[in-house]
Parts: C-alpha cells; structure tokens; sequence
C-alpha cells in the first residue's frame, strides 16, 4: 500500500494507504478502477544520446534514470524542431555550436 496526492486544479487531496483508486474513464463513461499494481516502473540507464520512451521498456515511467553518455566530440542529425540537418560540436572554448549542414 502507498500514499497517493491527487492535485486538480490547485486542489490536493491525500490517499494513504490504499491500492487503489477510483477514476474517471478516459471515455467519459462511469468509473474504472485502476489498481497501482497494473503499473510497472523500471530503472533505465541511458549510455548514449537519444530518445528514450518507458512503453518501449515496458514500464509505466522510470524510478531512477542512470545517464553514462560519452562526451560530446561531434554529432550530424535532423532537429525535430525545424526539420533540418546539424552538426553539433564545440568551439575551444566548451561552448556548444549548432552549425547548419547544407
């Protein structure tokens, strides 16, 4: 059993020792119960760049992310945000530059 807040519109409100709760359903219709034990949480450790989704793991979200990513040298991908290819490196200094890549 765990404590659960629930915060809705600046409202809290605590559960404390219970295993589940009683929600609206997505679909609008009556109640559904969920039980906390249907979610299942994992420990990720990330050794490089990327994008990382916990249902690609099989969890529900991650209890601890461990991150061991080497540093940045030099790196050429599209940035989701525009579409568009860049390198990424660093100047002498440490300073990040985005170049664009024609």
């Amino acid at each position: 059993m765990k404590n659960i807040i629930i915060k809705k519109n600046g409202v809290s409100q605590s559960f404390a020792d219970i295993g589940y709760i009683n929600t609206d359903s997505v679909d609008g219709g009556g109640d559904e119960w969920v039980p906390e034990d249907e979610y299942k949480t994992g420990v990720k450790l990330i050794t490089s760049n990327g994008l990382y989704n916990p249902q690609d793991d099989g969890v529900a979200g991650y209890t601890a992310v461990v991150v061991n990513v080497p540093p940045l040298e030099q790196i050429t991908g599209i940035d989701p945000a525009d579409g568009k290819k860049y390198t990424i490196t660093k100047d002498e200094f440490g300073n990040i530059l985005k170049i664009p890549v024609e």
